[in-house]
């Protein structure tokens, strides 16, 4: 299957020449870089290399992140650094140990980079959310703090609906805890602007407050913006929204074609395996299931995974069905 075309024009008049390019994503049906070059004939070779490195570049920024690196682009105008945010951005959706530490290595070289600026603070309010909610917090209201203060200070530097979405998950979560407040926030967002980060932060924001549909509808939204839903971090809060909604065959229309990927989550790996037990498979949901748990699916992984105790052991007690499953 072709993704991308290129398509260009060349025009010469004695030694002057120009070259007119187009970069073009099949799936959105969308231009995505164009470029005119005036140059000598002499010099075709120098062209040749600079338009490539431009059309690779480009294609970093999109085939990967999609319009949330577009959206990156515009403010860092250094391609150096906006490597390095994506690479932060990469090891951040890993949302593990070792991809905390390895992202907060990347938020130093930034800081040096691009400190106090708005998209910095966002990062870094990121950051320290996932330093709290994965359990590397040893001491809670000293980063709360911080967290308050950096999305505070992101919000302040540019008001940006990235932000505020943000700012509403930490809300429902983190800072205060209200979610009519949270909801708030995500209204400003959305008033503002959309992207792939935004309605990722949304859905999970609603899915901690209960308001399961509207999770679903942002996820989803987030997902068709992600060519590459790295860590598979969007898909996650889906899958485990539809689960509690019952909402099955929606789950297997997602997660399907990906289920044998070699870094699939297991809280996924574990739902399908359900999925499979219900359909009649039962072979395929006891493989699912060993490769959920030699992954560390476990019951407290569960019970941390949803909000409402109900939920957790619903599955748990789906999983137990299957085999055993402490």
């Amino acid at each position: 299957n072709v993704d991308y075309t290129i398509e260009g024009t060349l025009q010469t008049l004695g030694n002057s020449s120009r070259l007119t390019m187009s970069l073009i994503d099949l799936r959105r049906d969308k231009v995505i870089w164009s470029e005119n070059s005036d140059f000598n004939l002499t010099n075709i070779f120098k062209i040749q290399d600079a338009v490539g490195k431009e059309i690779l570049a480009t294609l970093q920024v999109d085939a990967v992140t999609g319009s949330i690196g577009s959206s990156w682009a515009e403010e860092i105008e250094d391609f150096e650094t906006l490597t390095d945010a994506l690479n932060w951005r990469s090891e951040f959706r890993k949302f593990s140990a070792d991809g905390y530490k390895n992202s907060a290595q990347i938020l130093e070289v930034l800081e040096n980079k691009i400190g106090d600026t708005g998209i910095y603070y966002n990062f870094a309010s990121w950051q320290i959310f996932q330093k709290i909610i994965i359990g590397l917090s040893d001491n809670f209201e000293k980063d709360r703090q911080i967290l308050k203060s950096n999305i505070e200070k992101a919000i302040n530097k540019r008001l940006n609906a990235e932000d505020f979405a943000l700012k509403s998950i930490l809300e429902s979560m983190i800072l205060s805890k209200n979610c009519e407040v949270a909801k708030a926030d995500a209204n400003k967002a959305v008033s503002i602007g959309g992207g792939p980060d935004v309605y990722t932060a949304l859905g999970a924001m609603y899915s901690g407050c209960g308001d399961l549909t509207s999770s679903v509808k942002y996820s989803n939204m987030a997902l068709e913006l992600t060519p590459n839903d790295n860590g598979w971090l969007i898909t996650n809060n889906l899958v485990s929204a539809l689960y509690r909604l019952e909402r099955y065959d929606e789950i297997r229309d997602i997660v399907a074609e990906n289920i044998e990927a070699e870094d699939m989550l297991p809280s996924i790996l574990g739902v399908y395996a359900t999925l499979e037990f219900m359909d009649g498979n039962k072979k395929n949901a006891e493989l699912l299931l060993e490769k959920a748990k030699s992954r560390g699916l476990d019951q407290k992984k569960i019970r941390s995974w949803f909000k409402k105790p109900t939920d957790a052991e619903m599955l748990i007690s789906d999983l137990s069905k299957i085999g055993p499953f402490d």
